[in-house]
């Protein structure tokens, strides 16, 4: 499990603003969000963030709609790419 810390958008859906890695707080900026899972359903829906942090590097985050749980995802999802 990943700590996050989050502020409500306009829309009222939550976004990562910080990170809590090996101990240490970083600021975060989305770069990128999607949905990956079946429209509609909330089981198995996840929300999936690329961020970039304040050290300069960039991590992609996934939350479970259903829980909101978070966890750090090891890579970009299989069929994304950096211009989709």
């Amino acid at each position: 499990m990943l700590e996050v810390e989050c502020h409500s958008g306009h829309r009222g859906d939550e976004e990562p603003r910080l990170v809590v890695l090996d101990g240490k707080r970083l600021a975060a900026e989305v770069i990128d969000r999607w949905y990956h899972g079946a429209p509609g359903c909330e089981e198995g829906t996840r929300r999936i963030f690329k961020l970039r942090l304040e050290d300069g590097r960039e991590l992609f985050i996934e939350q479970e709609t259903g829980s909101g749980v978070w966890r750090k995802r090891p890579e970009s999802p299989v069929g994304r790419t950096e211009e989709s």
